[in-house]
C-alpha cells in the first residue's frame, strides 16, 4: 500500500480551480481589451490632428495676406482715400463680400466672407465647408472642413477705431480672422489671427 508523504502546502490546482482562474483572466483581459478598443475608435488620430493643424495654419495665412484697402484696387483712388466713407477719395469703394471675377487668393481679407461675422466656406457656393485649392480642385476626400469667420473686434485697437457689423463698407481698422477645421468624429481645431489696416492704399 503507497502513501503520500506530501504537505497541503504542496499539492497543485485543483481541475475546478484551474477553470475557475482561467474564467477571471479571461474576464479581465475582455474588460481591458473593450476599453483600449472604446479609447482607440473615439480619440483623434494624431496625424489627422497635425493635418488639420497645417490646413488651419496654411488657410488663416491665406486670408490675413489679403490687402485691406479703402478701395477697390482698380479704383483710381486707391492709392490716395482716406477711407471707404462716401466722398473720402473712393469711388469704388471695398465691400464686405466676393468682388465680380475674382478668385483665391482674393486681393482683399473682405473678399473671403460675405457678412461679418458668418462662417464661410473657402469653396465658392457650398456651405458645408468643403476644402479646395486656389484652382477650385476638391482636397482631402471630404475628410477636413474648413470655414472662416471674420469680424470687426471691439477688444483691441486704439482708441477711436472705426468698428463695423454685418456686411456693406469695409471701413474697419482691426479684424479677427477665425479659421476652423473639422475632421474624424467631430474633433476640430480653431485658429484665431488679428489683422490690422498697416497699408490701407497698398495695391501692388
Amino acid at each position: 500500500m503507497c502513501t503520500s508523504n506530501r504537505s497541503p502546502a504542496e499539492r497543485g490546482l485543483s481541475m475546478i480551480e484551474l477553470i475557475v482562474f482561467i474564467v477571471i483572466i479571461s474576464v479581465a483581459v475582455a474588460g481591458v481589451t473593450s476599453v483600449l478598443a472604446y479609447t482607440t475608435g473615439h480619440s483623434a488620430d494624431p496625424l489627422q490632428r497635425k493635418q488639420a493643424m497645417l490646413i488651419a495654419e496654411a488657410l488663416v495665412e491665406e486670408v490675413s495676406l489679403g490687402h485691406m484697402t479703402f478701395c477697390h484696387p482698380d479704383d483710381a483712388g486707391a492709392e490716395t482715400a482716406t477711407s471707404a466713407a462716401p466722398g473720402a477719395g473712393c469711388t469704388v469703394a471695398e465691400t464686405v463680400g466676393v468682388s465680380a471675377g475674382t478668385a483665391r487668393p482674393y486681393f482683399n481679407i473682405n473678399d473671403y466672407v460675405s457678412t461679418f461675422g458668418v462662417a464661410t466656406s473657402f469653396t465658392a457656393g457650398d456651405s458645408t465647408g468643403k476644402i479646395t485649392d486656389v484652382l477650385g480642385n476638391a482636397k482631402f476626400n471630404n475628410q477636413y472642413t474648413a470655414l472662416v469667420t471674420i469680424k470687426a473686434d471691439a477688444t483691441l485697437g486704439p482708441a477711436g477705431v472705426t468698428q463695423i457689423a454685418g456686411s456693406g463698407t469695409a471701413d474697419t481698422n482691426l479684424l479677427r480672422i477665425t479659421v476652423a477645421v473639422k475632421y474624424g468624429n467631430g474633433e476640430q481645431i480653431v485658429l484665431d489671427r488679428y489683422r490690422t489696416r498697416y497699408a490701407p492704399n497698398s495695391t501692388p
